[in-house]
Formats: structure tokens, sequence, C-alpha cells
């Protein structure tokens, strides 16, 4: 129960439908460490129970803004699932890592935008495509991913060109 609590109050807080204050992440950090304790004193594979607790207290720090700690527990739990062949539950990591970095992405673009700062766009996408660790992002979706930043990124390129002609004939 404490697992299920603490998915559902990190899902309204992912999903925008609550807001992350202080009192809701205490809540999700209380659930987390007794949905930890309670799956140690009985599951018949802890390891396995064990991971599924690493991706969620992953999602957790990501709302806390603890990128490292979270990038860590996503590869931890992918390498326990990935030992039992857990195809499905591998690709789930894939998906969180990859909504919550691209989540990241989006809020830093919104920034640049506003402030017309086009040409930052293209250095803080390079930032992303190389932040992915080789083992993330396998399979059909590492090309469309590649392909679709890159896109962005000749449209920052093209903004930022745009601008400074705007500027030019102004002057």
């Amino acid at each position: 129960p404490h697992f299920m609590h603490a998915t559902s109050l990190i899902e309204a807080v992912e999903t925008g439908h609550k807001e992350p204050t202080d009192s809701l992440l205490e809540k999700i950090k209380l659930n987390l460490n007794l949905a930890r304790e309670y799956e140690g004193m009985i599951s018949p594979n802890p390891e396995i129970a064990m991971a599924y607790i690493e991706l969620l207290q992953a999602r957790f720090e990501y709302l806390r803004e603890e990128d490292e700690e979270a990038e860590r527990l996503f590869k931890k739990a992918k390498k326990v699932f990935k030992n039992y062949h857990m195809t499905k539950e591998e690709q789930n990591v894939d998906e969180y890592y990859l909504t919550l970095k691209l989540g990241q992405f989006v809020q830093t673009a919104k920034k640049l935008i506003d402030q017309q700062e086009y040409h930052l766009l293209k250095d803080k996408l390079r930032e992303v495509l190389t932040s992915f660790p080789d083992d993330f992002i396998s399979g059909k979706i590492g090309p469309q991913l590649k392909e679709i930043l890159g896109f962005i990124a000749k449209l920052s390129t093209s903004a930022n060109e745009l601008k400074i002609r705007n500027e030019e004939l102004e002057q």
C-alpha cells in the first residue's frame, strides 16, 4: 500500500495535478521508506521488489531536482531488470528516463524562447543528447530521438538567424 500511495502521489505531481510542496514531498519520502522496509521483510525476491522501488525513488529524486541520484537509481533498477530478463520493465525505465530528460529540456527551451535566446537552444539540445548513457534509449527510439532532436537543432539555428536578420533590418 505504501508503494501504491507513493506512486499515485508522484504521478499526480508529474502530470501537474498536484504541486510538489514540501509537505507532499515528505509524504512521498515517508511512503517510499515504508515500502522499502515492508518489501524487505516479506518479498520472496527482494531484489526485483527493490528495483521497482528504486525506479519509483528515481522519479521522486527528479521531482526533487536531484538529477545525479535519480540517474544512479534508474541505472540500478535497469540493471536488475536486465539481469532477470524483464524486457518490459527495462523499457519502462528508458521511457521514464527519456520523459524526464526531455521534460527538463522543454522547460529550459520555453525559458530560452521567452527570452529570445534561440542560439542557446542548440547548446541545451546538445547537452540532452550527450546526457543519455549508452545503455539507455535503445531499440527503435534511439534513432528517432536523435532525428527529432536534430530537427529541433536546425529550428534553433534558423530561428536565431531570423532574429539576427530582423535586428539588422530594424537598424
